[in-house]
Formats: structure tokens, sequence, C-alpha cells
């Protein structure tokens, strides 16, 4: 391989080419990059004359080369007519994906704002509260999980629409979507040949959108991991044929820091252990023997990406929080975040962890103390530090996530019953099965929390036990 210098010569890109000042090229050249700041320009298709060199513009064809790579946007779904206040870091004219991608690869996006009218497109940090505003598309970079996990759950599917899966008494899966005005509901999937493995009783399903834009559900069907993912048509496999360990707590799937989709799940041994899809299929690895990490795992995993790149796994081990972690391209590593904390030692663990980015980008970890309340991890500059949120007699799993208005919120079951959330205004706390909504049902699992494609924040839990 070889490299040489050379500058731009054309002014501008706006034909979607531009020149080089030289020629230095030779036959079979073609394809090759021009870089600028580490960053690829164009690439090279071929002389024009004996003057210059002809490059095609990477940033003109941009959107073009998204689209068929099949990008997918990170953040949280975007809202209509809805625009984030904070301080301005840059705009420019592009398509909402050049911008939703220009704001997923600049660290200190919050958010951006898109004016659909004018093809504007503004990043934005420091974001403190959102403001109506016609014409707009608007969403939040940090904050979005990876996968939604629960007896029941909602996300937003790959196709933008919202949905709400469940496994009914009927033996099969019935998932719910927004109708002609109202919620519809569908058997998921009718039939499928051989029939899909029963979930074991009281299974947390995983719903996610993989990294090639498949919707997925991943369960637990005894010892198994079983996928049921959309392509031309439902079709479940299970993940475990493929070799690895098999599974005595529930998976959950989510999308790495480095684009690839993965499923996590803890085995007997208690070690926790990885499905990744590469190309020729599903491939196996023990995360507990790969990162050295000398905990077994006394809880089932939680996964999602941090704000600085790295996959991110967390679990509870005795009364201690570990997290596995991967930067792309180097290997797995862990730490003990509740053992390292700069301003003491937090409480006891109980039950499983939960991680999450602020909408700040802000690393975080939730969890139910021995007493009963809510505390959280976070990654400050100056190392893990840790603060009492509030919330008693909490029972089951927390969940978090960030609202539509980019405020952080944190739910879970009190033993009474009760959906409760907390939320980062400071933290606060909200009955929502009482005052809040009115509503007279009681909780039987835990909440699951997630931002619907309309921009509506939503909890989605059993009035009854599983």
């Amino acid at each position: 391989m070889r490299q040489v210098g050379d500058t731009t010569d054309s002014s501008n890109d706006s034909s979607g080419r531009f020149y080089t000042s030289h020629i230095r090229i030779d036959g079979g050249d073609s394809g090759g990059p021009f870089y600028v700041s580490n960053r690829i320009l164009g690439t090279l298709y071929g002389s024009q004359g004996l003057i210059n060199a002809l490059h095609t513009s990477v940033p003109k064809h941009l959107d073009w080369i998204l689209a068929n790579i099949g990008y997918a946007w990170i953040g949280t779904p975007p809202q209509s007519n809805v625009a984030y206040d904070g301080s301005l870091i840059e705009s420019f004219v592009a398509t909402e994906r050049v911008c939703q991608y220009a704001c997923e690869h600049t660290q200190s996006c919050q958010a951006y704002n898109y004016i659909t009218t004018s093809s504007s497109c503004g990043l934005w940090t420091n974001v403190t509260h959102t403001f109506p505003n016609v014409n707009t598309h608007s969403a939040l970079h940090y904050g979005q999980s990876s996968a939604k996990s629960g007896t029941v759950v909602g996300y937003v599917r790959s196709d933008g629409r919202s949905a709400v899966v469940h496994h009914a008494s009927d033996g099969l899966f019935h998932e719910f979507v927004p109708g002609m005005g109202n919620w519809t509901w569908a058997q998921l999937p009718n039939s499928l040949t051989p029939p899909l493995p029963a979930p074991s009783r009281g299974t947390r399903l995983s719903a996610y959108h993989r990294a090639d834009g498949i919707n997925a559900i991943v369960y637990r069907s005894g010892s198994r991991v079983i996928e049921v993912a959309l392509t031309d048509a439902w079709h479940w496999a299970d993940l475990t044929n493929w070799g690895g360990q098999t599974a005595a707590g529930d998976p959950v799937g989510y999308v790495r820091a480095d684009g690839v989709s993965a499923v996590v799940f803890r085995s007997g041994d208690g070690h926790i252990n990885e499905l990744r899809l590469i190309s020729q299929g599903w491939q196996p690895l023990d995360l507990t023997v790969a990162s050295g990490v000398p905990a077994m795992a006394s809880s089932d995993p939680a996964a999602y990406p941090r704000k600085e790149g790295l996959s991110s796994i967390v679990f509870r081990s005795g009364t201690q929080i570990f997290e596995l972690f991967k930067a792309t391209g180097q290997a797995w590593d862990w730490g003990e975040p509740s053992a390292v904390t700069v301003d003491g030692s937090p409480p006891l663990a109980t039950n499983k962890p939960y991680g999450y980015t602020h909408h700040d980008g802000t690393n975080a970890i939730v969890y139910v103390s021995d007493v009963g309340d809510i505390t959280e991890l976070y990654l400050a500059s100056d190392g893990w530090r840790w603060g009492w949120l509030g919330g008693a007699k909490a029972v089951g799993n927390p969940t978090a996530n960030v609202r539509s208005d980019s405020i952080e919120q944190v739910l879970y079951r009190s033993s009474d019953g009760h959906i409760q959330e907390l939320t980062n205004t400071p933290w606060q706390g909200w009955d929502l099965t009482g005052s809040a909504t009115g509503s007279p049902t009681l909780a039987g699992t835990d909440p699951v929390a997630y931002m619907r494609a309309d921009g509506v924040n939503a909890v989605v839990y059993y009035s009854s036990p599983a």
C-alpha cells in the first residue's frame, strides 16, 4: 500500500464529484480513498486529461450510501412538530438521514432538530427542554435502549411502527400495533412449521431490531435460546444449535456499539454468554472466560452501548455490580463499578441491574438496594459515583429510559402493586398507578418503558401475575 499527499482543486462538489491538484495514480487505483483529516472525502474515479484526478464525492452521495448500507438511527424515535432547545453545535442542509448520522457521530450532540420545509439540520448540545415547532422532526442521540425486555414488551420496530408483544394463554405470541385510530392485534406468528417452542413459564421476552433492520424477539424455552425474526415472513430459530452453553436465565438481544447484533444470557454455571451474528451465522462466546472476570453472575445480564463506543453488559454477583465491556476491535474486559466509586461505598445490590445512558450521554446503572430503594451508579469525569434516587418498597427489576422531553426516568414496581416513576428534575418520585394516572389496575409484573414512534412515552405491564 502506498499513500501520497495531494490537495483538492475543485471549489465545491455540487456536481457530485471533485478534482485533486495532481495526477498521482496508476491503473487499478480506481475506488481508492482520498482522505482529509482522517475522513474519506471521496473515492477515485479516474483522471481528467493529464492534469487532475477525478473523485466521486462521499458527502454529496452520503444519503445514498447510508440507504444502501442499511443505516438505522440508534437514538430515540423522531418526533413531529417538536424541537429541542439548548446550544447549537452546527447547522447544515441535508436529508434527515444524514442529519441523524451526523448527530450519531458527534459525541457532544445530544439531539437534532430537522426542519422538513428547508431540509435544515441542527445539532444541539446542553439540551434543556422541548417546545412546539411546526414542520420539525427531532430526536435524542442518547437514552434509547437497544432492546426492551419483560413479560410484556413495547418497542419501535424497524419500519417505524410501535408494537407491544406478549405471550398469550393460547400459547402464541400476540402483537399489538396502532391501527385506524385504535390498537389492533394479531397472532405472531400465526403458524410455523415446525411449531414454535413454548416459552419457559415466567420468561422475559426481549424485543429489538437487529443491525440488519430485522425485527426480532428472543426468549428462553427450557435451556434453549429461541429467536423469532421477521424476514420475508416470521421465522424462528434455535440459536443454541450454533454452539456454546445452554441458558439458565432469560436472554436479551441488543445491537453492540460496533454495530453487531448480539444475544447475551446467563448459563447454569453462572457465566455470561454471547451469541453474535456474523456473516456465517451466530457465533458463541463465553464472555466470563473471554474477559477473565472472577465473578459468577447471580442475575441475568442487561446490555447497552455506552456513549464512548463501548459495548456494556452489567450483572449482579452476590451484592455487587459487575460490568463486561468491549471497545471496537479490542478484547472483552471487566470492571466492578460498585467497588470503585470515588464517593464512598454504595448500598448493596439485589435483583437485576439495568444499564442505560442519560440524555447527555452519562453512562449509568440503576438497581434495587438491600433496603428496597433505587440506587444509581454513574460515570463522572473522575470515575464511578453513586446516588440515592429515592423510592421505597421496590420489588422486581427496575428499568430506565429517557423520555421524549429529555428527562431521565426510572420505573419499578412497588410491593403494593403500583408502578412508580423517578424523574431527574432533580430526582423525585411519582406513583403512576395512583394520582398521576388514576389507573385502577395493580401491576403483577415489572414495567417496561419505551418511547412510541409518535413521541408518546409509554409503560407496559401485566395487571396480574403471568
